[in-house]
């Protein structure tokens, strides 16, 4: 079975006419990349802790062997699950694209760089990274979701408008199509506004705005839905939350705000 074949599925037309949220839309693949074998977590293990965030936007140093036997077991879950398996390697290995990637340890990382929407299967959003260090990784995962066959939603052509994936959230909010985006030192406050003209209403009904407090560096780390009842949340990491819906309401009239 081709990677094409893995990701196409019967059901394609049906999520377009029903809202699915992340958490409860079962993939038909998942796109994985381990960069260890490549080599690209061997600085990462010798740097100095203290500079392991300036070279490699890495917190800490990381033991390479750890971090690949953990990738293995998290694709070992995913298969188990009866989830298709795709490697980014086998979507882009003979492109320039997959250059980056064998040097680059934040492309473990693949959704970072590419967002998709559960209820529209056949568009992606190309990330535009706030970091010039991963800045490569949106054409690589660019190239991968069209070899899938995606199309590009577009929404901006500059990263004067950062978006990361992991500040954009699809939720489902009593039946209409939500889209959850952070923003803060990352993703930044203009970007909001330019994704709410490029989603509402046709990619989605509606959205809200979440304003995370400074030192907090994407929304997945603080609110998460994991169903539509309950989230893992931070709330100390949450300054305030803002409204769109199909008729939008003004710029900056508060849902809520703790």
């Amino acid at each position: 079975m081709t990677d094409q074949e893995k990701f196409d599925s019967p059901g394609t037309q049906d999520l377009h006419r029903s809202a699915a949220a992340e958490h409860s839309a079962r993939p038909r693949a998942v796109i994985v990349h381990n960069p260890v074998p490549f080599g690209a977590f061997a600085g990462l293990g010798v740097t100095p802790a203290e500079e392991t965030q300036r070279r490699y936007l890495f917190r800490n140093r990381v033991d390479p062997q750890r971090a690949s036997d953990e990738h293995d077991a998290f694709v070992r879950a995913i298969s188990g699950a009866g989830v298709a398996v795709v490697t980014l390697r086998s979507l882009v290995d003979a492109t320039p694209w997959f250059d980056q990637a064998r040097t680059n340890p934040n492309q473990l990382y693949v959704r970072d760089a590419a967002i998709t929407l559960p209820w529209a299967p056949t568009v992606y959003l190309s990330a535009r990274m706030a970091e010039p260090l991963r800045r490569p990784e949106e054409a690589t995962m660019a190239a991968a979701l069209e070899k899938l066959g995606l199309t590009r939603l577009d929404w901006a052509s500059t990263h004067d408008m950062p978006l990361e994936g992991g500040d954009f959230i699809p939720f489902v909010r009593e039946g209409r199509r939500c889209v959850l985006l952070g923003y803060g030192i990352r993703t930044t406050l203009a970007t909001v506004s330019r994704l709410r003209e490029a989603l509402l209403p046709d990619y989605a009904d509606e959205l809200i705005a979440v304003e995370l407090a400074p030192g907090s560096l994407n929304l997945d780390g603080t609110l998460l839905p994991v169903s539509d009842t309950l989230v893992v949340a931070a709330p100390d990491n949450i300054v305030s939350a803002t409204h769109w819906g199909r008729r939008w309401k003004p710029a900056g009239e508060s849902l809520w705000s703790v």
